[in-house]
């Protein structure tokens, strides 16, 4: 069984062990039917708050199950750590909460990395499915990539099969 208690825990002890530099949830952070979300959301990050490292969130598809909206949900992200907490509403002309590039520095401070966070949408799509990343907000990232690749100074990974379905290799990496 998954609860809160035990998704805390299991967190608290995953940064003890691999200490990284950045923490990023990617959506589907509260569970449908949760009493009050908001407090999920909380002892959800609460390990990650404390541990004292940049931090984001990037909003699922099941997010707003328990009657949270997404911009509610931002909202008290930011009330949580604006110290550490990285994630931002991003354009606003963008269908969803959340839409952003998050750069990543270097120890140097030079940009090394950009994440595109992209809100997945909520609730179910005209097939009767559950939502996914709208057209309008790939074609805005598609768009913006070449000033952020410009921004990280690199060659763009580009994904590529391996034989017999060994994963995938980044062309291009340094």
């Amino acid at each position: 069984m998954c609860d809160e208690t035990r998704t805390t825990k299991f967190i608290a002890a995953l940064l003890r062990t691999e200490e990284p530099d950045l923490v990023v949830i990617t959506g589907d952070s509260i569970i449908a039917g949760a009493v009050d979300p908001l407090v999920s959301l909380t002892q959800l990050l609460e390990p990650i708050v404390s541990y004292g490292k940049p931090w984001a969130v990037v909003f699922g598809n099941h997010d707003e199950e328990s009657g949270v909206t997404r911009t509610e949900m931002l909202r008290h992200l930011h009330s949580l750590d604006s110290e550490n907490g990285c994630t931002i509403n991003g354009p606003v002309h963008l269908p969803g909460v959340g839409n952003y590039n998050l750069t990543v520095l270097g120890d140097d401070g030079a940009p090394i990395l950009s994440l595109l966070m992209l809100d997945s949408g909520n609730g179910r799509n005209r097939y009767g499915g559950y939502d996914w990343i709208n057209v309008r907000c790939i074609l805005y990232f598609i768009h913006a990539s070449p000033f952020l690749l410009l921004s990280v100074g690199t060659d763009p990974v580009v994904p590529r099969r391996r034989r017999r379905g060994a994963g995938v290799a980044g062309a291009g990496q340094q």
